[in-house]
């Protein structure tokens, strides 16, 4: 089981995001900048994505609901109603302007289908027709959803990755200035910098945890300019039938990162999304 944890910092912006398993990859899907934690995982066929519907349409304003009769799901907003028929290879689109009610018939690449009981459906096709902007960067195999109304932030761009190192807390036991201050922010959820002796180390605290089971790794250190950076990090959960110690954990995972990245920890946000 995965969470999804995103932290924003003032000149820092941390995310703790699950990668779910499409066609043998990891797919996220960023709308307006928040990742999203999809209760089932996207899937990929002939290079098309197909999402859940609610957990990603309803966020862009439309109504969602599902006749079990029909097999049909419709996606409505101010404007218009999409309806998808489970197996069909074309979709129909009501425009409320359109007083005649004749419904225009657009082809779809692939049909909507049902995974473990939910309704998937063709997410650039869908998002696109309501207005967003749907792009797929496959470097980092996600796919960002922008509203029109949504001006994009710089953490959002992640195309300038720069040198970061893991470090094991074996290697630096004697470095008592670093353990104690480890010690004293390991507990406490968020993201922690510190310089000493101009290295920079960062460290990843997911914060109490009920039992073992739990990890955090840290997945990439992007450059946004202006001596900001965006750290991207994965919390793994246990399995709900995994045997796993019964003791309060304190996940963490500390980096030293290349360059000169003044970083401070004002304005912490966190945001869980289960």
């Amino acid at each position: 089981m995965k969470k999804t944890i995103m932290l924003l910092a003032f000149l820092m912006i941390f995310s703790l995001f699950v990668p779910v398993n499409a066609s043998n990859t990891n797919v996220k899907i960023q709308l307006n900048g928040e990742v999203l934690s999809l209760d089932v995982a996207p899937v990929m066929e002939n290079n098309r994505i197909l999402v859940p519907t609610r957990g990603i349409f309803e966020k862009l304003g439309a109504t969602v609901t599902w006749s079990g009769k029909t097999s049909t799901v419709s996606i409505e907003n101010n404007s218009m109603i999409i309806e998808i028929t489970i197996g069909k290879n074309y979709a129909k689109i009501y425009r409320k302007h359109d007083l005649t009610g004749t419904p225009e018939m657009v082809k779809l690449d692939i049909p909507a289908k049902i995974v473990k009981g939910r309704t998937i459906v063709p997410l650039r096709f869908i998002a696109e027709t309501l207005n967003a902007k749907v792009d797929w960067h496959s470097d980092h195999l996600t796919v960002t959803i922008l509203t029109p109304d949504f001006k994009p932030q710089p953490a959002l761009m992640l195309d300038k990755p720069i040198g970061y190192t893991v470090v094991e807390m074996d290697s630096i036991n004697s470095n008592k200035e670093l353990m104690n201050w480890i010690n004293e922010h390991s507990h406490t959820e968020g993201i922690h910098s510190i310089k000493l002796n101009s290295t920079r180390y960062i460290l990843v605290a997911a914060g109490m945890k009920p039992s073992g089971g739990y990890s955090v790794s840290v997945d990439g250190v992007y450059d946004l300019g202006e001596k900001k950076i965006f750290v991207e990090a994965i919390l793994t959960t246990p399995k709900p039938d995994e045997m796993v110690i019964t003791a309060l954990t304190f996940p963490t995972q500390l980096i030293r990162i290349d360059g000169d990245y003044e970083v401070t920890n004002l304005d912490v946000k966190i945001l869980e999304r289960k």
